[in-house]
Parts: structure tokens; C-alpha cells; sequence
């Protein structure tokens, strides 16, 4: 491929191309001529080109994981002072609060189903590309059962933290009243229902698409969304997440078929990179094996692998598939 024929679609800057791979070819030789490791120059060669070829963010695993605990004081009660307010949260909530709270307690509420039927501008994606978050149904089954976290608000930060979530749940979610039930294994409690707020996104407000609820076309949406907040993978998998270590054998079959999905599509995506970096691995440390100090030619095969990669890449990121 020459200089020539590079198209917009290819290579954007040809010769910062040429200075990185004269890096790559003079970093792989120790002087005594035998070839070192290139990992590290390698992936910083790809995430290079990826922003040359103005390709798609490159998959990383997300790190899932998180920090639930309770104090003894978020378990010993439920009774709360006169003006205080509980707040139960079901997304985000669930793993992290961004408001001052007295305690805190897991359980549940009936009468509901949690889906990702609201598309997230603001947090988890953009209004040019939206992700998708949840928001909370009525089921036909009284005893349909969300599991969250209830926070208790002290009563003098009542006012400021409600301003708070308004706004941040300004996308179409409203203020509800309903019951928190507190959480055991068996479902029992000795406590009696507390009476608690939660934001849900109804069928009326804009962002709401319970339409399209087919989860191989939500969880495309899913993979390939980012916003302000972080990427849209990262919250479902911290929710999924979540949701097993608070609540040991309960099973939220939307939320996790839902993760499966998106964990099959980072996974596919993964493999990919993995190839793309042992050829272009192969290919510089071939050169360097046959002393092949032209970076011409190393640019063209370079290229070439990219060009292979990136058509195949854009692929899967438009329709979901490998061809």
C-alpha cells in the first residue's frame, strides 16, 4: 500500500505512523541483536491507531467489582426520627450514594419489576449515542420483588439531598412512594414495612424505550455506550454484581441475561485485539529477525493488518457479528 492509495478512512497521519514504528524497530533490538519484549510498545502502537483510524473505543474488561458493606448501625434498625426520609435506590444506588445518609439497609420492594427500558444522555451514554439504565415497572405479580438499598436521610438533610436527586434524575424520573421491606434469606422479616421514595422513569417521560426490548438490541446499545459517568457496561456489570454479593442466590433474570450478553460481546471484541496485537507483534519482530530496516515496507504491512482489522472491527461494532 502506498503513501498514495491511503485513504480517510486509513491511515490519518503517515508519517507519525513512520515514527512510531521506527520506535517499535529500534526498542525490539538489545545490542547484541536479539529481540526483546514489545507488549508494552505494542499496545501503545494500537491504541495510536485506533485514534488515527478513528476506530471504535478499544474493549478493556471492566473492572466489576465493589465494596458492599454494612455497618452495625446500617443493620440494627429500621425506626428513624420524625422528619427523616428514606430513599431506595435499584441502579446506581445500589452500590454507591452521592448524598450524606444516617444508615443504610438492604431489602426489597414488592409490586415491581427492574428493566433497562430508559436511556441514559446524561450519565451512562450521550444524546448521540444513549445507553441504557433502569427503571422500575409494575408487575402483574404483587409479590414481583426488587432488591436494593435503602438510606436513610437525616431530617435536616432532607431538603438539600432531595434537590440533589432531583436533579440528577432529571431524565425523566419522578418521585414514587412505597414500601421497603428489609432483607433475609428466607424473605421473612421482624421489621414492619417501611415507608420509602424511589425514583422511577414512567412510560410518559422521553428517554423511556420499554419498546424496544429485545436484549441482544439492548445489550448492543449497552456495549457501545459511554457517558459522563463511565462507560454503560461498567453499570451493569457493578449492579449484576452487587446484586449477588448483597442478596446470595436471588436471581434478577433481566439484569443478568442482560450482563451475559454484554459480557459475550466484550469477550468477542477481546479476542480480536489479541490477534491484531500477536501479528503486529509478529510482524516487527520479523522484521527486526531479518534485519529489515526499511520503514516503508514495515508501514505497508502495518497498515495492511490495520486495514484487514479495522474493516472486521467495524463490523461487529455495527451489527454484533464477526463475518
Amino acid at each position: 500500500m502506498s503513501e498514495k492509495s491511503v485513504s480517510a478512512g486509513q491511515v490519518q497521519n503517515s508519517e507519525l505512523l513512520r515514527e512510531i514504528a521506527a520506535k517499535l524497530l529500534k526498542a525490539t533490538t538489545t545490542p547484541n541483536g536479539t529481540v526483546t519484549r514489545v507488549d508494552t510498545l505494542v499496545n501503545a502502537f494500537i491504541d495510536e491507531k485506533f485514534r488515527e483510524l478513528r476506530l471504535p473505543a478499544l474493549p478493556v474488561k471492566i473492572e466489576s467489582q465493589v465494596e458492599l458493606y454494612l455497618t452495625a448501625e446500617d443493620s440494627e434498625h429500621l425506626e428513624s426520627s420524625g422528619d427523616d426520609l428514606w430513599i431506595f435506590g435499584y441502579g446506581s444506588l445500589v452500590w454507591k450514594a452521592d448524598f450524606p445518609y444516617v444508615s443504610r439497609r438492604i431489602g426489597f420492594i414488592k409490586g415491581f419489576e427492574r428493566r433497562f427500558y430508559q436511556n441514559s444522555i446524561d450519565h451512562r451514554g450521550t444524546a448521540e449515542k444513549p445507553g441504557r439504565v433502569v427503571t422500575l415497572l409494575p408487575s402483574s405479580d404483587p409479590n414481583s420483588l426488587v432488591w436494593g438499598v435503602a438510606y436513610r436521610i437525616a431530617a435536616q438533610d432532607r431538603e438539600d439531598v432531595i434537590k440533589h436527586l432531583d436533579f440528577r434524575e432529571k431524565n425523566g424520573y419522578e418521585r414514587h412512594a412505597t414500601h421497603f421491606y428489609p432483607y433475609s434469606p428466607d424473605h421473612g422479616t421482624s421489621f414492619s414495612p417501611q415507608d420509602i421514595v424511589v425514583y422511577v422513569a414512567t412510560e410518559q417521560n422521553d428517554s423511556y424505550v420499554g419498546h424496544i426490548n429485545d436484549l441482544d438490541l439492548i445489550a448492543d446499545q449497552v456495549y457501545l455506550a459511554e457517558g459522563p459517568s463511565g462507560t454503560n457496561r461498567e453499570y451493569v456489570y457493578k449492579l449484576a454484581n452487587a446484586v449477588r454479593q448483597l442478596f446470595p442466590g436471588e436471581v434478577d433474570a433481566h439484569l443478568f441475561a442482560l450482563e451475559e450478553k454484554v459480557r459475550e460481546r466484550e469477550a468477542r471484541d477481546i479476542v480480536l485485539i489479541r490477534k491484531l496485537k500477536d501479528d503486529i507483534t509478529e510482524i516487527i519482530e520479523g522484521a527486526v529477525k531479518c534485519k529489515l530496516e526499511n520503514l516503508d515496507t514495515i508501514h505497508d504491512l502495518v497498515n495492511r493488518k490495520f486495514q484487514e482489522f479495522s474493516e472486521k472491527y467495524r463490523k461487529t461494532r455495527s451489527n454484533g457479528k464477526v463475518a
